[in-house]
């Protein structure tokens, strides 16, 4: 997805009203409140994107927050925002921030452009920067069942597994707090649908390949959204999904 601004545009317009990111950007904010009492913490969106989970959180009193991004288009849309984001790569985030510094760590949808090498040498380095008892929180991609044209449009690289993730997070000093897949109930939906752009992939011409996100049909958005609310209080322990939600402790 880097350098591709159409991507970075379509995100801005959709984020604060799509179903998906609005599920997100309510479970960071669980994540958060159930390890924070207090709003006056300080929080980093690394790969911040265009901003609106910091927006979101903002929203909800968190006033301590601060995003980084490589793309010189997510910049610009933070900056719309009036967020207080900088363009600089994720992986020299240690010499943005000093060590146990953030209560917080944000990374939705980062580390799967990165080798499996500098996914773990960039945990370790969220792990020097949170104090001790801070979070990480990271939403990725998962299962290769889902895998479709989105991937190749926003450059996922990989997608996890819940087997994965336990095994990149114990090369590192960071303690598993949570992993869930979601959303599960529409899962099938996502999957014909992912199937139909691989099976068009074959027949598509790099240039002309696109990510799936579009602005919601307002009705069909609010259905979704409740459904995938209820179904993650119902449980936080699904069988699949094409999103893993991933909480680490630094104890």
């Amino acid at each position: 997805m880097i350098g591709n601004d159409s991507e970075y545009t379509k995100m801005f317009e959709v984020e604060s009203q799509h179903w998906w990111y609005k599920i997100l950007h309510l479970q960071c904010l669980h994540q958060i409140q159930d390890h924070f009492i207090s709003k006056n913490i300080d929080i980093v969106d690394a790969g911040c994107g265009t901003g609106g989970l910091i927006n979101y959180l903002n929203q909800n009193g968190y006033k301590n927050i601060t995003g980084i991004d490589i793309s010189p288009k997510a910049i610009e849309f933070c900056k719309l925002r009036g967020l207080d984001v900088h363009k600089r790569n994720i992986l020299d985030i240690d010499k943005i921030y000093k060590p146990n510094s953030l209560d917080v760590i944000l990374c939705n949808d980062v580390i799967y452009f990165l080798k499996i090498r500098q996914q773990v040498a960039l945990l370790d380095k969220f792990h020097l920067l949170l104090k001790r008892n801070g979070v990480l929180i990271m939403n990725l991609p998962s299962l290769k069942i889902f895998k479709g044209s989105h991937d190749v449009a926003v450059g996922i690289n990989d997608r996890f597994t819940k087997s994965s993730i336990k095994s990149l997070v114990n090369q590192t000093n960071f303690l598993m707090n949570n992993i869930r897949y979601w959303p599960f109930v529409i899962s099938p939906i996502i999957f014909v649908i992912r199937f139909a752009q691989s099976i068009k992939l074959r027949l598509t011409k790099q240039s002309d390949i696109t990510s799936d996100l579009s602005p919601p049909i307002r009705f069909i958005n609010t259905i979704l959204f409740n459904l995938i609310k209820v179904e993650l209080e119902v449980s936080k322990n699904y069988p699949w999904g094409s999103s893993s939600l991933v909480t680490l402790s630094k104890k």
